[in-house]
């Protein structure tokens, strides 16, 4: 499409804004962020500072640094979105992007006040997507596990779930965030077996509406042998099978490849299997070097692990 559009088209800025959200759902974000940067440079021309499509931009462009653990600018992105003439709806999304920040850095009261003037604005908009509800009530659980209040963040994860089942397909990204909330939640309270337990309930659930092979079963897999503390080889197969469907699927999910890569490091690890070890390593670092940008501390700590591992060997 941008072959075809000349260069002062009045679309440019929103394709290039296409390109980088299908970019962000493989969690290719260099590329992401290539195609943000175009369309906010577009965008800056053409718009006042304050106009509504100048706030998807700013969105997109937070939404990226929030991916790569870049939070003080993401947060400053969000803020700026606030300043435009934005809806209710993307109102109410950004203020649960900058909560979702202040959870991560503990600022847990700030985070509950937005979240909660989130929930009260998507309640007023008639046509809200439940998408929005389920988002919204998973951030919350998201907020008291943090404070440790587990029956809080039980009710909420457990809300959020029910919903994301109501609304949302089989696969859908909000509605696998669900249940892997609720695993962790159970692991943290220790109940270790009710994880493995409901994970795998999930996990035949997808395999039976998706296929074994359908890249949403990956997620489940990798929770399941995060989650498997005792059996060292099962943590294998299953970390194995899940970076198998990675590999064969059309759609490449980078970071994910990379985060399992980086699981099966440390399973190897603990098996003594350290030839593994190097391939491994070597490959996340080449998945790390086309998402993220250069320099990133993610990149930067894999270099040392591998300069770490090499030592050991020779």
């Amino acid at each position: 499409m941008l072959q075809v559009l000349p260069k002062d088209h009045e679309d440019l800025a929103s394709v290039y804004d296409l390109i980088g959200d299908l970019n962000m759902r493989m969690n290719n974000w260099n590329e992401a962020y290539r195609n943000f940067s175009f369309a906010y440079d577009i965008k800056k021309i053409q718009l006042h500072f304050n106009h509504p499509d100048l706030g998807v931009t700013l969105n997109n462009i937070g939404n990226y640094y929030q991916a790569i653990g870049e939070y003080a600018v993401a947060l400053h992105c969000y803020s700026k979105v606030l300043q435009c003439n934005i809806d209710q709806h993307n109102t109410a999304i950004t203020k649960l992007n900058i909560g979702k920040i202040y959870t991560i850095n503990g600022k847990v009261d700030n985070a509950l006040d937005l979240a909660i003037e989130a929930r009260d604005i998507l309640q007023q908009i008639e046509t809200c997507s439940q998408i929005e509800f389920v988002h919204c009530q998973g951030i919350l659980g998201d907020i008291y596990f943090v404070q440790k209040d587990y029956i809080a963040a039980e009710h909420f994860y457990i809300t959020a779930f029910e919903l994301s089942k109501k609304f949302l397909f089989i696969g859908d990204p909000v509605r696998t965030s669900c249940v892997k909330a609720r695993v962790d939640l159970y692991e943290q309270n220790g109940n270790n077996q009710q994880a493995i337990n409901f994970c795998l309930e999930q996990l035949t659930l997808y395999e039976t509406h998706l296929g074994e092979n359908h890249l949403s079963v990956v997620h489940l897999l990798m929770k399941v042998g995060e989650i498997q503390i005792n059996d060292d080889q099962h943590k294998f197969q299953v970390l194995k099978r899940a970076l198998n469907i990675l590999e064969e699927n059309d759609h490449i999910d980078y970071a994910t490849m990379a985060t399992c890569l980086m699981m099966l490091v440390k399973c190897c690890v603990q098996q003594n299997q350290y030839e593994q070890v190097s391939t491994f390593y070597m490959r996340a670092l080449e998945v790390q070097e086309k998402i993220y940008p250069t320099n990133h501390p993610i990149i930067i700590g894999t270099q040392i692990l591998i300069a770490v591992q090499e030592h050991r060997t020779n």
